[in-house]
């Protein structure tokens, strides 16, 4: 029941967020992304940075395959289990940009897209 009401109050604020968006010029639209854009990097960058922090905490983080394999003999896993399941391991390649290219691009291919919904 609580979550019926909770998703109720997000589909209001949801129509009225819609709803000033829709009323703002395009330079007002633009700014707002921009300030959107700043603040999800600002949130990336405290995250990393967080755990980077947390991590220095922890005593024993291992570094290296041969740590982790040497942990997961310790906790059981025969030799063989070990050898045949990284026998059984796939690599991809994933090829990104960096991570400020991706948001630069993400606000330039939305507003023009956009431009219709903000203008009407």
């Amino acid at each position: 029941m609580r979550l019926a009401g909770m998703e109720d109050t997000a589909e209001l604020l949801e129509k009225k967020l819609a709803s000033e968006i829709l009323k703002m010029s395009l330079e007002e639209a633009l700014t707002l992304a921009r300030a959107f854009s700043h603040y999800l990097n600002l949130m990336g960058i405290a995250k990393a940075h967080h755990r980077v922090r947390r991590q220095k905490n922890v005593a024993s983080l291992s570094k290296s395959c041969d740590d982790i394999f040497n942990q997961l003999l310790q906790r059981g896993v025969s030799p063989d289990q070990l050898y045949d399941t990284i026998c059984k391991q796939e690599v991809e390649i994933v090829l990104t940009a960096h991570p400020s290219v991706l948001s630069c691009f993400n606000v330039h291919s939305f507003l023009p897209s956009s431009k219709h919904c903000i203008m009407t």
